[in-house]
């Protein structure tokens, strides 16, 4: 299992006890959002205008995704199947 907090840590427990395991990623910005692919083995996280994918078993590799110009990432899942990461994109349009 894996958690993330407003101070940018994303944390991997063991369950059924709820041990803390290990801190997969550390991040200047909030988490707002996390998913963990069906697997286990990879969790993606959103914050702001990036979203890093990080092997929970290896932290060693770890994808960022930058560059979001629309607006600000809201949420980020990974489909069934493991073949696509979506990301949801908060947009305010001001007239």
């Amino acid at each position: 299992m894996v958690s993330g907090d407003d101070h940018g840590n994303v944390n991997a427990f063991t369950l059924p006890k709820l041990a803390f395991e290990t801190t997969v990623v550390r991040s200047m910005l909030t988490v707002d959002h996390l998913a963990l692919d069906v697997s286990g083995t990879f969790v993606a996280v959103a914050s702001e205008n990036a979203i890093k994918v990080v092997n929970v078993h290896d932290i060693t590799q770890m994808y960022v995704i930058q560059g979001e110009k629309k607006g600000l990432i809201r949420s980020v899942a990974f489909d069934p199947k493991q073949q696509y990461l979506v990301r949801a994109v908060f947009v305010l349009v001001c007239d």
